[in-house]
């Protein structure tokens, strides 16, 4: 089953934005604080170590399955510490009713959805 990702870049400062190279990101599950399963490719067949390292820009991605609660993701660079919580990741974003829901819409099922909010046929 193909993974989600998730990509993001870190900015240090309060009044001064710049990114933050080489920064450290630590993924964990929320409903258990526990380290996440990650990988670097969307079929989950190269796991990423974790915490990694995102790169010179500040810029990082990684795959995960989706869960309940989602996932803490915290980036430190020296003294900044940013946090992510309850980030959702997943694959749902990636289909349209072309694709899922589109077939199950047939004549028939919109008829009796119709019918059952009080729309008629």
């Amino acid at each position: 089953m193909p993974l989600g990702i998730f990509t993001s870049a870190i900015f240090t400062g309060t009044t001064t934005v710049a990114v933050a190279p080489s920064a450290s990101v630590e993924v964990r599950r929320e409903s258990d604080n526990a380290l996440a399963s990650i990988y670097s490719d969307v079929n989950g067949s190269t796991p990423l170590g974790n915490p990694f390292t995102a790169d010179s820009e500040g810029q990082f991605a990684f795959y995960a399955a989706g869960i309940a609660r989602g996932y803490r993701v915290t980036v430190t660079k020296d003294a900044t510490v940013r946090t992510l919580r309850n980030v959702a990741i997943g694959t749902a974003g990636e289909f349209d009713a072309s694709d899922t829901i589109g077939p199950l819409l047939n004549a028939a099922t919109v008829a009796a959805f119709n019918t059952s909010i009080g729309l008629g046929a």
